[in-house]
């Protein structure tokens, strides 16, 4: 079994990658094989808007999102992480999702739907505890991971976590980041 994950944020080794990682610790100590990559080590470019993945459901524009989508539809299980940013989801996700309208193209105009059974996970941190902050990161993610034939299977919500390595130092959210880890495997 193949779990891919998914960094969002900004920071390299902040909260949202330490939690991240433990999850994917914890699913690869349980014989699957993961690989975590960072967003904000990729050049992802904003989506044109300019239709030409309309014909063949192929995006036009040349940087790191075609080698990315391929991992991502190759992968059994998918974990996303964020950190809440001005009440969602960061700029750098919100621009692989848009750049996903190639899937939604294939899916919806071409017909090309999933065969296979997959299963996602959503991490999401931050330093306030406004759960309204995760419900539009939420909604964004569940949109992706429909478009993408993925059932969103769990979730984890993290408040209080503000510096940069919080994460590294609250026991109770990197246990939870554990289970998820073993639990999107097996589901």
């Amino acid at each position: 079994m193949k779990v891919l994950g998914i960094s969002a944020s900004p920071r390299v080794n902040g909260n949202s990658h330490t939690l991240l990682d433990r999850a994917l610790c914890s699913a690869g100590q349980a014989g699957a094989k993961s690989e975590m990559i960072s967003l904000s080590r990729l050049e992802i470019n904003p989506c044109r808007g300019d239709d030409s993945c309309l014909a063949d459901g192929r995006c036009r524009i040349k940087d790191d999102m075609p080698a990315l989508i391929k991992k991502i539809d190759s992968c059994d299980r998918l974990i996303i992480a964020s950190p809440v940013y001005f009440g969602s989801i960061t700029a750098q996700l919100k621009t692989m999702i848009d750049r996903c309208q190639q899937a939604w193209v294939k899916k919806y105009l071409l017909g090309k739907k999933a065969c296979r059974d997959r299963r996602g996970a959503f991490i999401c941190v931050s330093k306030y505890e406004n759960r309204n902050f995760f419900r539009n990161s939420k909604e964004i993610v569940e949109v992706l991971f429909r478009v993408l034939d993925i059932k969103l299977a769990q979730t984890l919500w993290c408040f209080g976590l503000e510096a940069g390595d919080s994460a590294a130092n609250n026991e109770a959210c990197l246990q939870k980041a554990y289970k998820l880890g073993r639990k999107i495997i097996n589901l």
